[in-house]
């Protein structure tokens, strides 16, 4: 259903190419909207934030973003976007925030960072004068922060750089983190172009090359203090006032046992300001990451700069301790666990919550009118899958030549040398090809990366020329130069074959080599000699050499030379901006020429090179990420290009990042503030599929971002986007095909190191990844072959998440028409002025039903399709049988191959190390080896066929154990859709068979055999794969189900209609977590979701399952209310003695005797940090020695004069909380509470102002757009009048230099000096 989105002044109008579905019609009615002919629907009135998500959601169009309009009255716009999820939250926020103040937002910060109206303009855009104030605003008011999630090129270094100089000009020392210490030099970049380059750095890293600070010609301008001298200032923990602000990686702070620099950076950061960049990868959890917080606690303020800053859940705590979450009433660890559970959808939320509260700021760069393409190389896809094949295959036999035969004669040597006391082990890189080492790094990945590179290097140099011939300016953009190739097998002045086929020679060189270890611990380098290999690992040897030399693959070893020697063939200059050291040059381009000469390859200055492209002087530029951070070849004017003869620019992409952001980064060198031209995207794509597939992911991914590009090439419209499975689902779905698919899984090399133990099943982050990085090396057909398949499965599991509500990477959008009918606090909040600090409801809602269960008629029809006439015992039976044969010739086929390696292990028992070793004469000792050798040999092969025998009987009862019991037609009980793990509660299904596609290779993997549920409650139907998680929901069916009879499971749908009644009628009663959701999300488990209500627009909210209730599980929240501890002052200090209250993490707070009050909690990690809280401490009885341990607790004593104290610091610090009964909160704490719902007089305000500033923005950017052409034409005109001007001065001289030498009387001093 394609539908397009106009916003207009007056109307929002939604045009669909036909007649959209009636219940997507009935939702716009309802929304507001009217039609005349139900393909065109308007509406006049305004949407509000939450109906225009909820539009999108609906229709599809996810991310388009709105238009950021800036607070600050002056500068220069960058015209950036904002997400829909947050937009209309920024603008009132950023405005509310400028009504505080009580000033405009230019010269607040204007004054605050002591610059002139002018040096303000120059220094910062409007953008960053908002990120900045807000910035200021709250480190001055709130003593808290702000997370600047910018986009890559809207400035957020240049935030970070006028932050460092607000610090200083308050008289500050800031502190600047970050994770590389090559962002010191970006950091220098940003304070020069700010007019701050004087302010002097301490660098806490140790000096050296990649810690100093350079500009950009390259000198160093900063650098660490000489050892010392720094130690000196770490011990001291005080900074000179030599030096303006301190820089470090949080590297440096993450050594606990050398507390010194962790000591430091604790003493110079209270009171102070710290810039936190890249601050998702503070450090977590762990003991630098509690470290972390204590040292954020006592700053003034913080900014911390990260576009994913909710990526790792166990970093939520670090931005707690300086933004408004910290108002919500959860411990660290709660916070963790609701971020963990939320996932991406609560990571959404909690983003819009911040940037409310003035706390969060993010901008994009629009794309709206740039031209993508993705350009899939068709015509091509038989010779490159011909080609890639010949490769993959030696490449496997290398890798089998390796297994077989190296390995064998590695481990014989160990044995030996182990006498010696020495170790052998193949040489680093060397196992497996490289297979076996972390995908990036390994040997065989980075030849397969260079195949697919060079595959396509013919085609995008002759794709850059069409665009060259075109007019425009290209950019070829690629991950890897792949360099270490070239300097790896040869040097300067070498003539080599420059084909393909010597990468492989060279491979399979590289696994005769080993490395041998002394008991010193000396490593020495050695190679077997092929002479003293096996006769037949000799002749596999010689066979695999044979092949590739007849494999001349007619593609290049150097990609990017046959690019740039092409482009410059065809008339055209190029520049490379990379770090390489060697290049090639060939004889010819023309294809099957291969003989190359190597070159020195002289690296020149990157900034040169970007100017000499942007002036015109290069036509052609080729790139790499990391060769060209931070530079920009957009289409702008220069002093030697003026408008008319700029060139509009384009990207030639080879090699995409699967990581959007990296991607976005790399588009931004094009794309960039101050253009003239919008820029285009070319995506050069061959038809391999692990190119293909990972670029189809891509498109996927990228599909919000290019939503309102265009596109010139009729294959970007009609390629296939493919799900991208690279995420946590993905993760466990991919493990689960692996162990299912042993022979894939030893032809990756057993990328999980699975060891046949239950962990094998566990997944980890990026396992999907790691996979997809191998398959590469596979034939084209089994690529294809893996990737249909587990996008598959990956699919059917998704299905499934969504069926039961726990899939988390999106937040649904549900028509449910809510009505509230009882709405109870069920979490009191800490109270304060964010939203955080609010209350988390539980509401009792009448809501639509939006799906129904099959009636009974419907669901016979079914049964019958199903049985296709048979009886169902019949059908059991037949597929039994079938899966028993299908068992039976695999075990067969693994018996055999059982056979033929220990019979060849038998025959090559001459051939071993130690055999060899023993006299020629001694035949007695001979025999003795041969007979030892054998036996053993032959007590393995029988524990390999009894462990073979055993494992196939085990997996075929694991299926005939579902197959017997499910019977097409038969009841059974499913567990009712709830959330809690434990729940007991039951829905009545129906079995309507088995799914099995016998065309498959392995049409009984577990994860291949699919049952088909229809169930009696609102998930309708449910398809369950018989592995992983889906298979565990199938024993939990068998489990529940083993106590009805026969006759019991037949009769089950005579009482179907009774079973769905409650879910027949079209509403329903559910119940609706509102409020404070992040509060919520620890100690709620539903499904967030995006609903419509009754009069009351459309609202987030946790949707708990329909069969749960708010008098059952452990939150009884009719029962009792979760209230903060400082709420509860009053009633603890009215404790009579011996009475106790306890937290709900675990402390029991108890009324001694003696009048005292006694603090006991378990000595846990989640507890350290309470009862070693310096704070803490000085107000127990005995403040000296702190807490003591008694029977595995800490317990200390607290006077009553200190508790109410203590309970401050419990409450404002570690936000504990209790769990009271109703009565009491309702009596004691609900009473006096006040609450509105109505928006406060500043907001009202702030929406005012933003009314104002958007009617006033199309004119501010047109006027600036004039300004800036009047300035280019100004500009070019000045140019021409001083170029003419300089032409007549030479002249001028010229002429009285000829004069005066006719005069006889030589050159004027002055005359010679200026010529």
């Amino acid at each position: 259903m394609k539908s397009d989105i106009l916003f207009q002044k007056q109307s929002i109008t939604i045009k669909f190419s036909q007649k959209p579905p009636r219940h997507v019609g009935s939702r716009l009615i309802e929304l507001g909207f009217s039609t005349k002919d139900n393909k065109s629907f308007v509406r006049s009135k305004k949407l509000a934030q939450n109906e225009h998500e909820y539009l999108q959601g609906m229709l599809g169009h996810k991310g388009l973003g709105m238009a950021y309009i800036p607070a600050a009255e002056k500068g220069f716009i960058l015209d950036t976007t904002v997400p829909d999820s947050m937009g209309h939250e920024m603008h009132i926020a950023i405005r509310k925030i400028k009504k505080s103040i009580g000033q405009p937002l230019f010269d607040y910060v204007a004054g605050k960072l002591d610059y002139s109206n002018d040096e303000l303009v120059k220094a910062l855009s409007c953008e960053q004068i908002d990120a900045v104030s807000l910035a200021i605003y709250n480190i001055e008011k709130r003593h808290q922060g702000i997370i600047v999630g910018d986009q890559t090129g809207i400035g957020k270094g240049r935030t970070a750089a006028a932050l460092i100089r607000y610090g200083v000009k308050q008289g500050l020392q800031p502190v600047f983190l970050s994770e590389k210490p090559n962002l010191f030099t970006d950091l220098y970049r940003d304070l020069s172009d700010i007019g701050s380059s004087a302010l002097v750095p301490f660098i806490v890293n140790a000096k050296e090359s990649k810690t100093n600070i350079m500009d950009k010609s390259g000198e160093v301008v900063y650098s660490a203090p000489e050892k010392p001298t720094q130690d000196r200032i770490i011990n001291k923990q005080n900074v000179p006032g030599s030096y303006n602000f301190v820089c470090a990686t949080y590297s440096q702070f993450n050594q606990p046992k050398k507390p010194a620099k962790q000591q430091f950076l604790s003493a110079v950061s209270g009171g102070n300001i710290i810039i936190m960049d890249e601050a998702h990868n503070a450090s977590g959890s762990s003991n630098t990451g509690e470290f972390m917080q204590d040292v954020l606690r006592q700053t003034k303020g913080v900014c911390f700069l990260s576009a994913t800053f909710a990526k790792r859940p166990d970093n939520m705590p670090i931005y707690a301790q300086k933004t408004s979450m910290s108002d919500a009433n959860m411990t660290s660890e709660d916070l963790v666990e609701a971020i963990t559970k939320g996932g991406v959808a609560l990571q959404e939320i909690l983003a819009a919550q911040l940037v409310s509260e003035g706390q969060m700021i993010r901008r994009e760069r629009s794309f709206e009118g740039v031209e993508v393409n993705y350009i899939e190389l068709k015509e091509k896809a038989a010779q490159q899958a011909d080609t890639a094949d010949k490769i993959t295959s030696i490449i496997r036999d290398i890798i089998g030549f390796q297994e077989k035969y190296i390995n064998k004669q590695v481990e014989q040597l160990d044995k030996i040398a182990a006498a010696e006391s020495k170790e052998v082990e193949t040489r680093k890189g060397t196992e497996k090809a490289g297979v076996d080492n972390i995908p990036y790094f390994s040997k065989v990945f980075n030849v397969i990366n260079q195949l697919l590179f060079s595959l396509n290097a013919e085609d995008v140099a002759e794709h850059a020329i069409r665009r060259l011939k075109e007019g425009k300016k290209p950019v070829i953009a690629f991950a890897s130069t792949m360099g270490s190739f070239l300097e790896d097998m040869a040097k300067p002045d070498d003539v080599i074959n420059g084909d393909f086929s010597i990468v492989l020679e060279k491979g399979l060189d590289s696994v005769l080599r080993y490395t041998e270890k002394d008991i010193d611990g000396q490593s020495e380098g050695k190679t077997f000699n092929i002479s003293d290999l096996s006769e037949e690992a000799q002749f596999a040897y010689r066979d695999i050499l044979k092949r590739i030399e007849k494999a001349s693959t007619g593609i290049t070893i150097s990609p990017l030379d046959l690019i740039i020697q092409k482009i410059r063939e065809a008339g055209y200059s190029v520049g490379e901006v990379t770090g390489r050291k060697l290049c090639v040059q060939y004889n010819s381009t023309k294809k099957g020429n291969t003989t190359a000469l190597v070159l020195n390859r002289k690296k020149e200055n990157t900034a040169s090179l970007f100017r000499q492209f942007n002036d015109n002087e290069i036509d052609c530029l080729l790139i790499n990420q990391s060769g060209s951070t931070g530079a920009s070849a957009h289409a702008i004017v220069t002093d030697k290009v003026p408008a008319e003869k700029v060139k509009q620019r384009v990207m030639i992409i080879l090699q995409p990042e699967l990581n959007i952001n990296t991607e976005i980064q790399k588009r931004g060198r094009i794309n960039r503030t101050g253009q003239i031209m919008k820029p285009i995207y070319d995506y050069i794509i061959s038809s391999i599929p692990a190119q293909k597939r990972f670029m189809m992911m891509l498109k996927k991914k990228l599909k919000s971002l290019d939503a309102n590009t265009t596109s010139n090439q009729k294959n970007s419209k009609s390629q296939l986007e493919s799900d991208d499975f690279l995420n946590k689902y993905g993760d466990k779905v991919v493990r689960q095909y692996m162990l299912e698919n042993p022979e894939l899984n030893k032809a990756l090399d057993n990328p999980f190191k699975f060891e046949g133990k239950d962990g094998d099943e566990t997944p980890s982050e990026g396992d999907a990844s790691k996979v997809t990085g191998r398959v590469a090396v596979l034939s084209v057909k089994e690529q294809e072959k893996f990737y249909g398949e587990v996008i598959e499965r990956y699919n059917d599991y998704v299905e499934y998440l969504k069926q039961s509500g726990e899939y988390d990477l999106e937040v649904e959008v549900l028509d449910l028409k809510a009505e509230t009918l009882d709405r109870r606090v069920v979490i009191a909040g800490k109270g304060g002025r964010s939203v955080f600090g609010n209350d988390t409801f539980l509401e009792k809602c009448e809501c639509n039903v939006l799906k129904k269960p099959y009636g009974k008629a419907e669901l016979e029809k079914l049964i019958q399709k199903h049985l296709e006439g048979k009886d169902t015992d019949a059908i059991a039976e037949e597929i039994i049988a079938a899966h028993e044969k299908h068992v039976q010739a695999k075990l067969n086929e693994d018996l055999k191959e059982i056979e033929i390696k220990y019979k060849e292990l038998v025959a090559d028992i001459v051939n071993e190390k130690p055999f060899q070793k023993i006299p020629v004469f001694d035949k007695a000792a001979q025999n003795a080896y041969l007979a030892e050798r054998t036996e053993e040999l032959e007590t393995a092969k029988q524990e390999a066929i009894s462990r073979t025998h055993t494992q196939s009987e085990n997996r075929k009862n694991y299926l005939n154990s579902f197959f017997r019991f499910f019977r097409t037609g038969h009841g059974y009980f499913y567990p009712a859709l709830s959330f809690e793990a434990d729940s007991s509660d039951n829905s009545y299904c129906i079995f309507l068979g088995f799914d099995i596609n016998p065309k498959r290779k392995n049409p009984y993997a577990p994860s291949a055999v699919k049952l088909r549920f229809a169930i009696a409650d609102s998930r309708k139907y449910i398809v369950l794969p018989a592995s992983g998680d889906t298979a565990k929901e199938i024993e939990r069916i068998q489990a529940r189900s083993f106590q009805l009879t026969t006759s019991q499971k037949e009769s089950l749908i005579n009482r179907w209609d009774e079973a769905i009644k409650a879910y027949t009628s079209d509403r329903q009663i559910r119940y609706i977590v509102t409020g404070n959701i992040l509060q919520g999300s620890a100690d709620f488990s539903g499904k967030l979701v995006s609903y419509t209500t009754k009069g009351k627009g459309v609202q987030k909210g946790i949707l708990m399952s329909e069969a749960w209730s708010p008098d059952n599980g452990d939150s009884k929240a009719n029962a009792y209310v979760v209230a903060p501890i400082a709420k509860l002052q009053k009633h603890i200090m009215s404790l009579r003695s011996g009475a106790a209250i306890n937290t709900e993490n675990k402390i029991s707070i108890v009324r001694h005797y003696d009048g005292n009050f006694q603090v006991i909690m378990p000595k846990t990690k989640s507890h350290i940090s309470i009862y070693t809280d310096k704070d803490v401490v000085k107000l127990l009885v005995n403040n000296r020695d702190g807490f003591e341990m008694v029977s595995g607790n800490m317990k200390a004593s607290v006077t009553e004069s200190n508790m109410p104290k203590l309970l401050q610091i419990f409450g404002e610090r570690f936000s504990l909380s209790v769990k009271i009964p109703r009565h009491y909160f309702d009596e004691y704490l609900e009473k006096g509470s006040t609450r509105t719902d109505t928006v406060d007089s500043l907001t009202k305000e702030a929406m005012e102002l933003f009314e104002l500033d958007k009617m006033e923005f199309p004119e501010r950017l047109a006027k600036q757009k004039q300004s800036f052409q009047k300035s280019k034409t100004d500009n070019e005109d000045k140019t021409k009048v001083l170029k003419l001007v300089k032409l007549r001065a030479k002249a001028i001289l010229i002429l009285q230099k000829q004069m005066r030498n006719v005069a006889g009387l030589g050159s004027h001093p002055k005359i010679k000096t200026i010529l």
